[in-house]
């Protein structure tokens, strides 16, 4: 682990692409020697090579180059492969055929493995870890775009790429050999495609992403040992002269190594022993050698032969040592997830679980399931049964055979009929039977399970306790459907007030009339005959018969817009039309006070979609208003004009005016100002309400500006009725 950690370091100091640069010149380097020793040492009479390793070499230089020097690298794969060759002592132009040949397939087999490199793992697993890759390079790092072999599938493509590299570099050489040399190219075709292939299969998964499990893999001991008995065996069957079928001993090895070790290691194992395969039956003959020798074939043939068994090695361990790891890689991520899942089950202690089988036996419980039923999962799984008591509310128990409640029903029959009628989950409440007789309501999410063929294999059950949610929803119901009747009863108390004060006011509204009219008969061309002191009561008799009038009108507005009948009729006027009867009704009012009223109206009709009778209303009420909060010897002031596409009236006193804080309320119905209670200012607080419904009504506005002590000014707006 320190050694690792040690490169790491070393890589990041020096810089991740500078240390591939260097690694592929070494790897250059590398093909100079090794391919001029496989020319060297080929067998006697042979066109080509037995092993040439120079084709796994060149597609390792490509694959660890940045991409920016790839076609640089390609180049160079061409000048030491004719290097190589002219070293081992062929001629210029054969050694130019073969370094074509070597060069074009490598750039075949990369393109061909670049096509897939950027695609996701097939198991969806990542390697766990570290760190190095089997070049020393860090793996796994956003900028490592090396191929990928993780599973089977990624090694059914490295073997496609590479048999079509090779059967492009097979047919490019038997030209050669066949052109140059005169030689068969057929056989020397075959030598190449077999050397060639086997040379990538054995060097080029090194250099690609492998799966990385150190914790399933074998111990340092056991590698050990397998390291060695591998060594033995190579070196025992073909150091020597031997039969031929002891050749075969040395699979078991590589495929013990396949199910142990990490697949790096296997990779590993596969180059150093096929390299020493090599190397023993080029220059100490072996059984391959001895075999075609006995058999009087080409010598070419012990090259096939010699590659064929190092494609058989590659095509079983390598598979293998895949399928391994990501059998493992898949068992390491579901045990994690199983583990978290018991986790979070665990800790789901509000929450209950349970999985019932089809004869409703307990298979599954959490802590929440126990907690819930009282039972330990003991005394549940395997031996208690689910069963349903039917009725207006089913109830749920657990129960051991032959001790269930009376009238009990199999879980299936109660519930299938359900789940087959919905969309395959159903919620609803049940009661419970704990284990100590309480009854508890339960809501539960029934839902089916299924076995792998898609057969049902039992239901899964989440419940909750909410007994005393829905005692308490009960309770809330209870309570809003008093407060129901409560606001009914109050909704007919207030209709029979409001039906009282309409039928007082209509009631109250003949007497007032007469009331009035006698008094203004009093007050008429004969009131020069009544004494002084009868003429003085006959007016306070008028006024307070008009005010208490005023009254009993407001109460009747005021009824009226309760129940909804306080219409509108709006027509074409001209607003000075009511405005000036608003005045002559006002006009009484002034002398008693000592006011005075000035009048600024437009000289210009101000025209409005208005209900007369309705808008009199509301200008009286501000009109009056203004006279009750007046100071004797004040003035009021009147306006009304024609203002921006609006009709404009406002009126204005310097009276006692409205603190700030009563203002928000001016417009509600009873509401009276705390200035207008302390100076016991006459009112209902009717008035502005009223006003402020007309004015709503004709969708216009209203608003104050006051301040105490300085008067107010209210004013409407209505909006300009256009000439036609």
């Amino acid at each position: 682990m320190g050694e690792a950690t040690a490169t790491v370091t070393w890589v990041r100091r020096l810089g991740r692409h500078r240390v591939l640069g260097l690694v592929v010149l070494a790897v250059l380097a590398l093909e100079v020697v090794f391919g001029q020793m496989a020319v060297r040492f080929a067998p006697p009479g042979s066109s080509v090579a037995a092993y040439w390793p120079n084709s796994g070499l060149s597609v390792v230089a490509l694959i660890l180059s940045s991409r920016r020097w790839r076609p640089a690298t390609l180049g160079g794969v061409f000048l030491v492969t004719v290097l190589a060759n002219l070293l081992g002592g062929r001629d210029l132009q054969v050694s130019a055929g073969f370094a074509m040949a070597n060069a074009a397939e490598a750039g075949l087999a990369f393109w061909l493995l670049a096509q897939a490199r950027d695609e996701p793992p097939v198991t969806g697993h990542g390697s766990p870890g570290p760190a190095l890759s089997a070049t020393g390079l860090p793996a796994d790092r956003p900028d490592d775009d090396r191929p990928r072999l993780e599973s089977v599938e990624d090694f059914i493509r490295l073997f496609v790429a590479c048999a079509f590299a090779s059967a492009l570099g097979a047919v490019l050489a038997g030209a050669t050999i066949g052109l140059l040399q005169d030689g068969d190219a057929l056989v020397t075709g075959r030598a190449v495609l077999a050397s060639h292939l086997a040379s990538m299969l054995l060097i080029v998964p090194l250099s690609m992403r492998l799966p990385r499990d150190r914790e399933h893999a074998a111990g340092p001991a056991e590698v050990l040992v397998q390291w060695a008995t591998l060594t033995l065996v190579v070196g025992a069957v073909f150091f020597g002269t031997q039969g031929l079928p002891l050749v075969f001993l040395i699979y078991p090895i590589l495929v013990w190594g396949a199910l142990r070790a990490e697949p790096w290691v296997t990779a590993l194992q596969l180059l150093v022993a096929g390299g020493a395969v090599a190397v023993l039956t080029t220059t100490r003959g072996g059984p391959y050698l001895d075999a075609i020798r006995d058999a009087g074939q080409p010598p070419e043939l012990a090259g096939t032969l010699l590659q064929a068994h190092l494609l058989a090695s590659a095509l079983v361990t390598l598979p293998l040592a895949l399928i391994k790891a990501q059998r493992l890689l898949a068992l390491a991520e579901v045990t994690r997830s199983h583990e978290e899942l018991d986790a979070i089950l665990a800790a789901t202690t509000a929450t209950a679980i349970v999985g019932i089988g089809l004869d409703g036996r307990v298979e599954y419980v959490n802590v929440g399931a126990q907690h819930l039923s009282g039972y330990q999962a003991s005394a549940l799984l395997g031996r208690a049964r689910v069963v349903v008591t039917p009725g207006p509310e089913p109830l749920l128990t657990f129960a051991e055979d032959g001790t269930g409640p009376s009238g009990e029903a199999p879980l299936r029959e109660v519930v299938d009929p359900v789940l087959d009628a919905s969309d395959g989950t159903v919620v609803q409440d049940w009661g419970f039977l704990r284990a100590d007789g309480a009854r508890l309501t339960v809501s539960v999410a029934l839902s089916r399970r299924y076995a792998a063929n898609g057969t049902p294999a039992g239901y899964l059950a989440v419940a909750e306790d909410v007994t005393e949610r829905r005692q308490q929803e009960r309770e809330v119901k209870e309570a809003l459907a008093s407060e129901k009747l409560v606001v009914d009863r109050l909704a007919q108390l207030d209709q029979t007030k409001n039906d009282f004060l309409s039928t007082v006011s209509h009631e109250l509204r003949t007497p007032i009339t007469s009331i009035l009219g006698y008094s203004q008969l009093l007050m008429g061309q004969d009131a020069s005959d009544l004494p002084a002191i009868q003429r003085q009561v006959v007016g306070r008799i008028e006024r307070n018969g008009r005010r208490l009038m005023g009254l009993i009108e407001d109460m009747l507005a005021m009824s009226q817009i309760e129940v909804g009948s306080f219409g509108f009729t709006r027509v074409p006027l001209d607003a000075r039309e009511p405005l000036a009867l608003a005045v002559e009704s006002t006009l009484p009012l002034l002398p008693a006070r000592d006011l005075a009223l000035e009048q600024r109206v437009s000289t210009e009709p101000v025209l409005v979609a208005g209900d007369a009778d309705k808008l009199e209303r509301a200008f009286e009420n501000l009109l009056s208003n203004a006279v009750k909060f007046s100071n004797p010897g004040e003035q009021i002031v009147v306006r009304l004009a024609a203002e921006a596409g609006e009709a404009v009236f406002s009126v204005t006193d310097t009276g006692i005016g409205i603190e700030s804080e009563d203002q928000e309320q001016l417009f509600d119905r009873f509401f009276r100002g705390s200035e207008a209670q302390t100076q016991a200012i006459q009112g209902a607080g009717l008035g502005l309400s009223i006003a402020a419904t007309i004015v709503n009504g004709h969708d216009g506005s209203i608003d104050i500006e006051s301040a105490p002590g300085r008067g107010s000014t209210f004013t409407i707006r209505l909006p300009l009725l256009e000439e036609v």
